[in-house]
């Protein structure tokens, strides 16, 4: 079983390394779960957008309180059903807005930072 070709370009996975953080091969892994969701559509076109019921399978955002707001949030429609961001960069966005919520440095939202989350 040998690795398939990039979708992507050497300038743009670059490019997700600056603007992220992750590795190429960080990169190359959240894309393959995009991917994973609906290899018929993304497979054929790295920019594909998915329905919001497709985001919402990652288990990272089906126990997510906030899960509908942050979908909704970044959607390129008026009713949340398409999200432009793909798998790295929602996760990374995930990840600082807990970070941001978490006033008191501890790793953990109290019941009371939670109420400070905005999104």
């Amino acid at each position: 079983m040998g690795q398939g070709k990039s979708q992507f370009t050497v300038e743009e996975l670059q490019d997700y390394e600056d603007l992220t953080y992750f590795t190429k091969k960080e990169v190359l892994y959240a894309h393959m779960r995009f991917k994973a969701l609906a290899p018929e559509k993304v497979g054929h076109n790295k920019n594909a957008k998915l329905p919001m019921a497709k985001i919402l399978q990652y288990p990272e955002l089906r126990v997510n309180p906030f899960r509908d707001r942050i979908c909704k949030v970044f959607s390129s429609s008026n009713d949340g059903d398409y999200l432009t961001l793909n798998d790295s960069e929602l996760q990374q966005l995930v990840q600082n807005v807990l970070e941001e919520a978490d006033l008191d440095d501890d790793g953990a939202l109290s019941f009371a930072e939670t109420f400070r989350i905005r999104l």
